[in-house]
């Protein structure tokens, strides 16, 4: 399999060859067919399933700017955010105007309520709970033991979209929460952000901000599509070389990368395309089947780890229904990068969110606490692509690789 990687930090172009990739994996296009066709020939009398607390943008990062925003959130205050991150956070904070804070994690790469007390001063606006990789981050009563009653409380729910908590959304306590539906992530349309507000008097007044939104327009809408479309069909029906077509697309600018999002947070133009809500109405009614099936090949990874002396970062519990991108475990630093030539000989793509953390972009426009436990977490991160969509035959990949770096992770 050729996996050639361009220095801008781009994807490689493997999912376009055979294996299991970490991008485009949560719509197959089986799925994809069916809500296209569903969308197209809609009966008159079929109603869209729409929510009234729902707000739906151009991406996460744009939700997350517009949440800040309309509550002004911007110049000299701060926002206390999860160091084991990506840029894409940090950056819609930024583009609201504040300060991202980092702060630190523990072993289950939750974050720590104790670094998060001691960064809380008086310019403290907002607080985004990170749900990283299927888990509720901090606990009801810990939120509750914050002293800063004005703080804002954002859940963000971007790897964690479809888990559970004792029964409910992992975010359905918080009064903001966020989803995605980018590349990477449990339930994906390449592109796409999610605001849910439960709260009557939040809901009423981000309404009205909203309403000064304006759409993607339709020409961007459907060039997002095609590429959704074009790449699940690629991955479908792979085949040698494919990586020609990647640069093809993306040096012509056909096809965009999530990077390009950055410098849309700061205009209007943020709110999801028409064509593109359509498809997500009529997608999300597939979630709940789609999440147990996530949950089922989640478990079996977990017990493939288990069974081998491997402790994943996050063990589900009993009152936990776990929906993730990514399995996770640490592994010797000395052994990393002989675990990522097995990956590749078997074709699968591990990734290594977030092997920098804090992420080194616009980080001097920052503020940290200490991070001890993340920056070790980092050094030693190891993620499995662990998707709805995967069959027996990639499971049986994943596990056939985990044999072969057992001894790797236990032995170094």
């Amino acid at each position: 399999m050729m996996n050639f990687k361009l220095s801008r930090g781009i994807a490689t172009p493997s999912k376009f060859t055979p294996g299991v990739a970490l991008l485009w994996q949560g719509l197959s296009l089986r799925l994809i067919n069916k809500i296209i066709y569903k969308v197209l020939f809609r009966s008159s009398n079929e109603t869209l399933n729409k929510k009234r607390n729902e707000f739906l943008f151009r991406s996460a990062r744009s939700a997350i700017t517009a949440i800040l925003k309309s509550r002004n959130i911007g110049k000299g205050k701060e926002v206390i955010i999860s160091s084991f991150t990506c840029s894409a956070l940090t950056n819609a904070v930024i583009s609201a105007g504040a300060t991202p804070v980092y702060v630190d994690i523990l072993d289950d790469l939750t974050m720590d309520i104790n670094s998060i007390k001691e960064a809380i001063n008086m310019n403290t606006g907002a607080l985004i709970v990170q749900n990283t990789f299927g888990r509720k981050s901090i606990s009801k009563d810990d939120l509750n033991s914050l002293t800063h009653k004005k703080l804002v409380i954002i859940d963000d729910n971007c790897l964690s979209f479809g888990s559970k908590y004792n029964g409910n959304d992992i975010g359905i306590n918080s009064k903001y929460s966020v989803s995605s539906l980018e590349a990477s992530k449990s339930f994906t349309l390449g592109w796409g952000g999610i605001v849910k507000i439960n709260d009557k008097i939040l809901n009423d007044k981000f309404r009205h901000y909203y309403s000064n939104l304006k759409r993607v327009n339709l020409v961007k809408d459907f060039k997002n599509l095609f590429q959704l479309w074009l790449t699940i069909f690629l991955q479908r029906y792979s085949f040698n070389n494919g990586f020609i077509l990647w640069y093809l697309f993306y040096g012509t600018r056909l096809f965009k990368i999530s990077k390009t999002e950055d410098k849309y947070t700061t205009t209007k133009h943020i709110k999801m395309g028409f064509v593109s809500e359509l498809i997500y109405n009529e997608y999300k009614k597939y979630f709940d089947k789609l999440g147990e099936k996530s949950n089922h090949n989640y478990l079996k990874i977990q017990k493939k780890l288990i069974s081998l002396g491997i402790e994943p970062c996050i063990i589900e519990k009993e009152n936990e229904f776990i929906v993730s991108p990514r399995i996770s475990f640490r592994a010797p630093i000395s052994s990393i990068n002989r675990i990522k030539e097995i990956a590749h000989s078997h074709k699968i793509e591990i990734s290594r969110w977030f092997k920098e953390a804090p992420p080194i972009e616009n980080l001097t426009l920052c503020k940290k606490q200490n991070l001890n436990n993340c920056s070790k977490i980092s050094l030693q991160i190891i993620n499995i692509p662990c998707f709805w969509s995967y069959n027996s035959q990639k499971i049986r990949s994943i596990e056939s690789f985990l044999d072969d770096i057992s001894p790797l992770v236990n032995n170094p």
